[in-house]
């Protein structure tokens, strides 16, 4: 079972040490800006994190833990 998402807790993922950066989606998708941290999930394994894609500027809710495993942008 995946650690649920705390921020204040030490030894938990802590999603607000992403916000200011900057992700791709995949090895070519284009890039996006982690602008804030949302909710928790209602099952309480993620956190959604703001961003906005680039390209677009498009504002969306992202998952946490598919956002971690997303390369950083240059």
């Amino acid at each position: 079972m995946p650690p649920t998402i705390d921020a204040g807790k030490p030894g938990i993922l802590d999603a607000q040490s992403l916000v200011g950066t900057f992700r791709r989606f995949g090895s070519s998708g284009p890039a996006y800006e982690i602008s804030g941290v949302g909710k928790v999930t209602p099952d309480g394994r993620d956190v959604l994190l703001h961003i906005r894609v680039l390209t677009s500027d498009e504002k969306i809710d992202y998952p946490f833990m598919q956002a971690i495993h997303d390369p950083q942008a240059d």
